[in-house]
């Protein structure tokens, strides 16, 4: 089934004039929450916006004035500011999961840099993977309810924090459109063959 699901989903947009129910929705966002999350700390927040709002232009624009924008039942901004453990917790746990940081020890911990290299460098692209592992999990989702979706990605990060109104410290990471397709691309997509991307071993 879900081999199906991977196989069968396509970016959409162009959508049936079809209402999604509110129930869906939300049933869509608590799936897309089971996705793994680092540290388990499920920092990511969709925001909905109703087909009707009159947000939805101006998001229009922001987003280098893509149609289905406008067009699609719904449009989800996916956000997270990523609230990552500090340096100390972080090592406590992983350290009680029986992972080694290059011979750091409770008492060393922050005097070793490749810890300290690790943890600030994982710091940063954590939220990334937070947001976008629940995202694809969504995209699944839909396309199990005979919805479809378009991942944005082009979009003026800024001027959605404005337009939403998002606290300081949180990040837009992408944006989705939800409807029932109107049209659906044909299988198969032009994808990579196995032999470009498969590497045994080493590279």
């Amino acid at each position: 089934m879900i081999e199906e699901l991977i196989k069968n989903r396509r970016s959409i947009r162009t959508y049936q004039k079809k209402d999604i129910p509110k129930e869906i929705v939300e049933e869509l966002v608590y799936l897309a929450n089971l996705s793994p999350s680092p540290m388990n700390v499920q920092d990511r927040h969709f925001v909905v916006i109703d087909k009707n709002s009159a947000l939805r232009e101006k998001l229009y624009t922001a987003a280098c004035c893509q149609e289905h924008i406008l067009t699609a039942p719904v449009l989800i901004v996916v956000v997270s500011k990523m609230d990552f453990p500090d340096e100390k917790k972080y090592f406590e746990e992983c350290i009680g999961w029986g992972m080694d940081f290059w011979g750091a020890a409770p008492d060393n911990y922050i005097q070793n840099s490749k810890y300290l290299d690790h943890y600030n460098n994982l710091r940063k692209v954590s939220e990334i993977q937070d947001s976008t592992i629940a995202l694809q999990t969504l995209t699944l989702a839909a396309e199990d309810k005979g919805l479809g979706s378009c991942w944005i990605g082009s979009f003026d990060e800024k001027d959605v924090k404005t337009i939403l109104g998002l606290p300081e410290k949180y990040r837009v990471f992408s944006m989705l459109t939800l409807g029932y397709p109107k049209e659906r691309p044909s299988y198969p997509k032009d994808v990579k063959s196995i032999s470009e991307i498969l590497h045994w071993g080493k590279w």
